[in-house]
């Protein structure tokens, strides 16, 4: 069954959700996602957190398994809807540095929180990334104690990193963000100043104070000018 798509109308940078919906043997739909293989891993991969399971393990079919060119295989747990028929084969060694290859995962259906804007969600995010927990050993703390977790947690050194990383992605954006609106000010406001230099209002576009920043200096220069040569044709 092909993937469900789920729109996010909300942020164009966001990349589209998917949902894998699949069918067992008597007929009943499950969802199969990386978060459900990762809550139902083997306990031998208790200490490996999300993040390092997106990055170093891949989930195959037994029948399609083979031993060369990957490091160990695990089975699932029982809860496990796939855990007769599929297997985790380990295509990274997270204690390599730097690994023989690298991948990076991305996050889809939501944005990466930025730190300022939201706390709760911040820790909450960076938690579910970077620390283990399962199925059957959840995170230790609830949303009351989130921050006090969040700030004595040991994070790997990796993981540190790749936080500040998106910190430092947030701060551009931000950057580049207060730029533009500095610059739309600015072009407003010059706009303004223009506008009320035109002694006649009626020479202006029906649209100008609707749609005043997207008329800059030169298209209203530019207009100036042409309702002055057309009164001067007028006049002759």
């Amino acid at each position: 069954m092909p993937p469900l798509s789920v729109e996010n109308t909300e942020n164009d940078d966001v990349e589209p959700e998917w949902l894998k919906v699949s069918m067992d043997d008597e007929g009943i739909l499950y969802t199969s996602t990386q978060v459900d293989a990762y809550l139902h891993q083997n306990m031998q991969l208790k200490d490996v957190c999300f993040y390092d399971f997106v990055r170093c393990f891949k989930k195959v079919r037994k029948t399609h398994y083979k031993e060369q060119g990957y490091y160990k295989c695990f089975t699932f747990t029982s809860s496990y809807h796939e855990c007769e028929s599929h297997i985790l084969i380990q295509i990274i060694d997270p204690s390599q540095t730097p690994p023989d290859k690298e991948i990076i995962p991305r996050v889809i259906g939501t944005s990466i929180p930025h730190k300022d804007s939201d706390e709760t969600y911040y820790y909450l995010f960076m938690l579910a990334h970077f620390a283990p927990y399962s199925a059957t050993c959840p995170l230790p703390c609830s949303l009351s104690s989130l921050q006090s977790f969040f700030n004595s947690y040991l994070f790997t050194d990796q993981a540190c990193s790749i936080m500040k990383n998106w910190e430092a992605i947030h701060e551009c954006e931000d950057e580049c963000e207060a730029g533009c609106l500095q610059k739309r000010e600015t072009i407003s406001c010059k706009n303004h100043a223009f506008a009320k230099s035109i002694s006649k209002t009626e020479d202006l576009p029906d649209d100008f104070w609707e749609n005043l920043d997207a008329y800059d200096i030169d298209s209203l220069l530019a207009l100036s000018e042409s309702q002055d040569s057309l009164q001067i044709q007028h006049a002759l």
